[in-house]
């Protein structure tokens, strides 16, 4: 699967978030990013991502019983954010020069 053009930066937060804290609920993704970006982010902002990321594969809902459904960055989510940082590692390299 190619990077995803599509993503915007609230989603790119999300599966780095997932990829350093592993499976959250939904209102533990939506408190880490105002806790991140130091303002409000409406569950209207945070479950459409969450569901546009299930929708490509790059996480997926965890069932828990009745309980909140937590998401876990699934191996392709992995495997985009790899290739995102080899990608701005190029990136940044590559600016070193005149």
């Amino acid at each position: 699967m190619n990077v995803p053009r599509t993503l915007s930066a609230l989603e790119w937060d999300v599966l780095w978030m997932l990829s350093k804290r592993g499976p959250l609920k939904g209102i533990a993704i939506r408190q880490e990013l105002i806790d991140y970006y130091g303002e409000e982010v409406s569950h209207a902002e945070v479950y459409p991502s969450l569901d546009a990321l299930a929708d490509l594969e790059l996480v997926r809902e965890v069932a828990t019983d009745g309980r909140p459904r937590e998401y876990k960055l699934t191996e392709e989510g992995r495997r985009t954010l790899a290739r995102r940082q080899i990608w701005q590692e190029g990136l940044s390299s590559s600016n070193n020069g005149p």
